[in-house]
């Protein structure tokens, strides 16, 4: 250098990563209450249930039908991607929901309303067929509203639970 001292060089090479896109989970129904999960990473999956990871489950399709949470998670080059959005997958009916629930209109264009018999603290989700949420409310009220007029035409869930019931039914969107 200027001053006359000598000095080590080294040179370091530093390699940057990406971290792997979030990945989207399709499902397909492939029977009734059995679904085809698959991933939109075609390499470096793990599938999680319930927040627990499902140890060898590491492909980019998982055929479930246990009720529960389902996401999954890419690793590529030591880098791991977020979780993707979680596919639910839901009884259709665990009680008579003729006498507890009463949702209308069905099919609705703009606001669904969400009657119940009985006044207890309960949540409802609208979840798409992918198990994405699209909206959440907690109440305990005879009656809840939801706004749907944003919502793609399709067909949705409602997921009602309280502290011992859940019900799911399907509202159609106009």
């Amino acid at each position: 250098d200027v001053t006359g001292c000598e000095s080590d060089r080294a040179t370091i090479v530093v390699s940057i990563k990406p971290q792997p896109d979030q990945p989207v989970i399709m499902a397909e129904e492939q029977s009734k209450g059995v679904f085809l999960l698959t991933s939109s990473s075609d390499t470096g999956n793990q599938w999680f249930f319930n927040d627990a990871m499902l140890s060898g489950e590491i492909t980019n399709t998982l055929e479930v039908s246990d009720f529960g949470t389902y996401t999954v998670q890419v690793t590529r080059d030591g880098c791991v991607s977020e979780r993707s959005e979680a596919f639910e997958l839901l009884p259709l009916s665990l009680v008579d929901t003729d006498q507890e629930i009463k949702i209308w209109p069905n099919p609705s264009k703009d606001v669904v309303t969400i009657d119940f018999k009985t006044s207890t603290k309960r949540s409802v989700k609208l979840l798409n067929l992918n198990g994405k949420v699209m909206n959440a409310v907690s109440s305990d009220d005879f009656h809840i509203e939801m706004n749907v007029e944003n919502l793609p035409s399709g067909v949705y869930l409602i997921k009602v639970q309280d502290a011992t019931n859940a019900w799911t039914m399907k509202m159609i969107k106009m």
